[in-house]
């Protein structure tokens, strides 16, 4: 930072104000309300111009809203995930509840709303710890803390020049980012597409789930719904038979390090849900998707409430090949529209038992097989490189922040 710049606490050069929440309970307060009313989820914007929340002239008049100062920075004080200590300029006239603050300057001759938003969000991540924290937990922020921030104050015309070089290039930056977003979900979704067009030129057969267990195909389909007899948390030990979770499903593998364990008497009294090595573990609630092929050396593996085995016989199903063939695009739609129509992220078994499957002869599904695992590591290397460039463009954003504010780009 020039030594020449000033440096204020914000509560000296600013007036800050936030608002309130009119009693929920009251209608009128709500319905048919014209007045823009803010809500912590709207910081996400770089320029707030509008909101979904409105509320009436009576929940106005009869709660602490009120209007703010139109061009001023609004802060987060708290709110789930990466909102809180997230600014955004506002650019209507609007009110807020209790979840944001309002930070206009006194003097706009001497410090720009644009100079104070540019410098609060790249200060993003202090300003998160300043509530004591890791950042992890729900602790907010207040306007005392708020108000403590110190903020350096370049001449105007610098402040100009510094605002109007990261807008020039934080728009660069901005378009880049966004092809490198679409290229990366581009890469996460060859690999499906790849699947299921592979299987429409084999003439595979389609198949429910239901049918193939009728013929054999599928010996055992079974989740790891223990009922009552639901392990507690205390009878869980450092060793023992794996009992593994949707978590232990990463990037295709099943990673049994992530597992808990119980003891071998305690997993006796588990009488079904038990995974053996080649079995297929598909993620059926809360994260819901994941599937791999179980490769392990243990006897057994206890399954979680939040994972299915398929076992296949593998004189007409390749466990490889079903494991590919869940991934593709075909299946993930018939699980994506049961979760669709659904209150919470699961695909119980017994809706499972009705989704159809895309199945070629045994020699097809081997060398499906094969090639998908090609296929699977170029899609992998892809996502990694467009994933380091987004990194790269986030890097680049902070250091353009960090020399802006030393006086090293005026």
């Amino acid at each position: 930072m020039k030594t020449a710049w000033e440096v204020r606490p914000l509560g000296e050069v600013c007036t800050l104000a936030t608002g309130g929440t009119p009693k929920r309970s009251e209608s009128s307060y709500f319905e048919g309300g014209k007045i823009k009313w803010l809500v912590s989820g709207d910081i996400h914007q770089k320029e707030i111009h509008d909101c979904e929340g409105r509320i009436t002239e009576l929940g106005l008049a009869t709660s602490n809203a009120r209007y703010l100062p139109k061009n001023s920075v609004m802060i987060a004080l708290n709110g789930q995930g990466k909102t809180r200590g997230a600014v955004a300029l506002l650019r209507t006239k609007a009110t807020c509840n209790q979840s944001l603050v309002s930070i206009m300057p006194n003097n706009s001759e001497k410090l720009l709303p644009e100079f104070l938003f540019a410098n609060l969000h790249g200060r993003y991540e202090e300003i998160r710890k300043m509530t004591g924290d890791s950042g992890n937990d729900r602790r907010g922020l207040n306007m005392p803390l708020i108000r403590s921030i110190e903020i350096p104050i370049p001449p105007l015309e610098e402040q100009k020049q510094i605002v109007a070089v990261l807008d020039a290039a934080f728009e660069g930056l901005t378009r880049a980012k966004e092809n490198a977003e679409t290229n990366l979900q581009n890469a996460r979704e060859l690999f499906e597409s790849y699947i299921s067009d592979r299987l429409k030129e084999m003439n595979a057969t389609e198949i429910s789930l239901s049918e193939m267990i009728d013929a054999g195909w599928i010996t055992s389909h079974l989740d790891g719904n223990h009922g009552s007899n639901y392990p507690k948390k205390a009878e869980f030990t450092e060793s023992g038979v794996p009992y593994a979770s949707a978590n232990c499903i990463v990037d295709g593998e099943i990673d049994l390090s992530l597992a808990k364990h119980l003891p071998a008497e305690r997993a006796d009294t588990l009488v079904k849900g038990t995974a053996h090595n080649l079995d297929v573990i598909f993620a059926h609630n809360a994260t819901v998707g994941p599937v791999a092929v179980l490769e392990t050396d243990e006897e057994r593996v206890l399954l979680g409430t939040s994972v299915t085995h398929y076992r296949c016989d593998p004189q007409f199903l390749n466990p490889y090949f079903l494991c590919f063939e869940m991934r593709g695009s075909e299946f993930v739609r018939q699980y994506q529209s049961v979760m669709g129509q659904a209150t919470r992220n699961q695909v119980p078994i017994t809706i499972q038992r009705k989704f159809t499957h895309r199945i070629p002869d045994l020699q097809s599904q081997l060398k499906l097989a094969t090639d998908a695992r090609s296929v699977e590591a170029y899609s992998k290397n892809l996502v990694s490189n467009y994933q380091a460039k987004l990194q790269d463009i986030a890097d680049l954003r902070q250091s353009l922040l960090q020399k802006a504010f030393a006086g090293e780009l005026t």
